[in-house]
């Protein structure tokens, strides 16, 4: 989470990066009201953690990425409406959407209506034409934009750019390709980014064999990254001092204990379940991406 901007607190709407405002009722003034009210309703999170905010900057950006979804005037209102009521419910600064759920479905994407072919520059998914083969997206690489086709890989597709592990996606090859593939630990694949020929879906490794990525060994393994070899993770309450702990765990004092919720104290981005140890407390990393954290 390397993207630190410099807005308020942000809550996932319609699979985006959004954030809250003032919420005081409904934003009958459209998305941009809605969203300048939206980047308003936590401020009072940011300076909870003493971040700063800025609505107006907030609501210009989200304006811009959701330029092209589609707006559902009665998700907004609702939206609005549960951010203000349950304002001042325990843990609501650390995960907004469990009190508003509405949040999450104000902006929907719509489907590719492009005309941009694969490989041609584009700002948005939107700019890119659809494929009958997979689904097309605007990525990223080396700060340009491209039209790219993702498909999911066997064992030798090349080039790829991202792993799949345990459902959650890890950019990993690097690529200037217009069509990549995905690798997934399900089908026993991870991306090898550093294999010889380029980026390139390969089977992951058994337990002693040489690693070199996180997610290059088996289920139950982890890689070493100090002896570049796949062990076995150690459980919760097991030694941690010759191996990784499982997932969901950090190694305190020699033993794996359970990764800590936001609000918990910390010292280290390791110990908490977000992976974000701010001033002393474990937090969603929503809330230093979008007021300004780190």
């Amino acid at each position: 989470m390397s993207r630190l901007v410099r807005f308020c607190f942000v809550v996932a709407l319609g699979g985006s990066a959004l954030l809250p405002a003032s919420a005081c009722g409904g934003s009958s003034g459209g998305s941009g009201v809605f969203l300048y009210q939206y980047c308003g309703a936590l401020q009072h999170c940011c300076d909870v953690v003493g971040l700063p905010d800025d609505r107006t900057q907030c609501a210009r950006r989200l304006g811009a990425e959701h330029a092209t979804h589609i707006f559902d005037q009665g998700k907004a209102d609702a939206c609005l409406y549960e951010l203000e009521e349950q304002r001042l419910q325990v843990g609501y600064c650390q995960s907004p959407l469990t009190f508003a759920p509405s949040c999450t479905a104000v902006f929907r994407a719509q489907t590719n209506r492009g005309t941009f072919t694969l490989g041609e520059a584009c700002d948005l998914d939107a700019d890119c034409a659809s494929s009958s083969l997979g689904p097309v997206s605007c990525g990223e690489v080396d700060g340009a934009r491209l039209c790219r086709l993702e498909l999911v890989g066997v064992a030798g597709s090349a080039p790829c750019a991202a792993s799949f592990v345990s459902g959650a996606r890890q950019p990993r090859g690097h690529t200037h390709a217009s069509t990549v593939y995905t690798c997934a630990d399900r089908d026993g694949l991870f991306c090898d980014a550093g294999a010889n020929d380029g980026p390139a879906c390969a089977p992951r490794a058994a337990s002693g064999s040489t690693c070199a990525q996180s997610d290059g060994c088996d289920e139950g393994l982890a890689c070493d990254l100090v002896n570049d070899v796949c062990v076995t993770v150690a459980q919760l309450g097991e030694p941690c001092a010759a191996h990784p702990c499982v997932a969901g765990a950090f190694c305190d004092g020699g033993v794996c204990r359970v990764t800590l919720e936001p609000g918990a104290a910390c010292t280290q981005n390791v110990m908490c379940a977000s992976y974000r140890c701010h001033q002393l407390t474990c937090v969603e990393p929503e809330i230093l991406v979008f007021c300004g954290g780190e």
